[in-house]
C-alpha cells in the first residue's frame, strides 16, 4: 500500500492462465459510510460483523416509494434502513430492519423512511457479500415464471434426462399485463448444471 496525500494505492497482481485474452474486474471494498446507491445499478458488497456498509440512495425527493432487491450470495446479512436525517447505528430509525440468508426481492418501501440502509454480517456469518439494487417503482422491470412457480422438475429414466420449467418473462414497465417473451422470441437463456450428489 502506498499513500500519496489523502489518497491510498494498492498493487495488484493478477495471474492468468487462460489461453486466449480474458476481461477481468477488480474492485476494492472500503468501509466508509453513505455510498451512493444509484437506482438501478447494483452494488456489490462485503461485510462482516465488526463492519459494516453504509448506503445513501441518489433519488429524488419527490419520489415516494423505492423497490429494494438484496440478494445474499453467501453467509447471512442483516439490513436497517432509517431516514436520512438519522444515524443507522443510532438505534432511533424507523426504518426496515430484518436478518436474512436469502435476501429479498421488489421489496416496496417508502423512500423517506428508508433513504440510509446499514448492511451488515450476522454474528455467526463471518464474512457475508451481497448484492442491493434500489428502483423507480415506475422503472422497474424484472423476469419471472409467467405463473409464478419458479420450480424446476428434473426427471431421469433408463439414462435420459429431462429438465422442464416454466418460461421467464418480462414484467414491468413498457410491459404487457401477462409479461412479454415467448418460444420464438424469448426474453432469457438457461443454463442447467446436472451431476450426482454424493451421499
Amino acid at each position: 500500500r502506498v499513500r500519496e496525500g489523502g489518497h491510498c494505492y494498492y498493487h495488484i497482481a493478477v495471474i492468468s492462465h487462460r489461453p486466449s485474452p480474458t476481461a477481468i474486474a477488480i474492485r476494492g471494498f472500503e468501509w466508509i459510510p453513505g455510498i451512493p446507491l444509484l437506482l438501478g445499478e447494483p452494488l456489490e458488497g462485503m461485510a462482516d460483523s465488526n463492519h459494516s456498509f453504509s448506503y445513501e440512495i441518489q433519488a429524488p425527493s419527490t419520489l415516494k416509494d423505492v423497490v429494494l432487491t438484496l440478494e445474499v450470495c453467501s453467509g447471512e446479512v442483516s439490513l436497517q434502513a432509517s431516514p436520512d436525517s438519522q444515524d443507522t447505528t443510532s438505534g432511533a430509525s424507523v426504518g426496515h430492519s430484518l436478518n436474512t440468508r436469502s435476501g429479498f426481492e421488489r421489496f416496496t418501501v417508502p423512500l423517506r423512511l428508508n433513504r440510509r440502509i446499514e448492511v451488515r454480517a450476522s454474528n455467526r456469518a463471518g464474512i457475508a457479500t451481497y448484492m442491493l439494487l434500489a428502483q423507480d417503482p415506475a422503472e422497474e422491470k424484472w423476469l419471472d415464471a409467467a405463473d409464478g412457480r419458479r420450480t424446476l422438475r428434473v426427471e431421469q429414466d433408463n439414462g435420459a434426462l429431462t429438465v422442464s420449467w416454466e418460461m421467464a418473462r418480462l414484467f414491468g414497465r413498457g410491459q404487457p399485463s401477462l409479461g412479454s417473451g415467448s418460444e420464438q422470441y424469448p426474453e432469457a437463456q438457461y443454463e442447467v448444471f446436472y451431476g450426482a450428489i454424493d451421499g
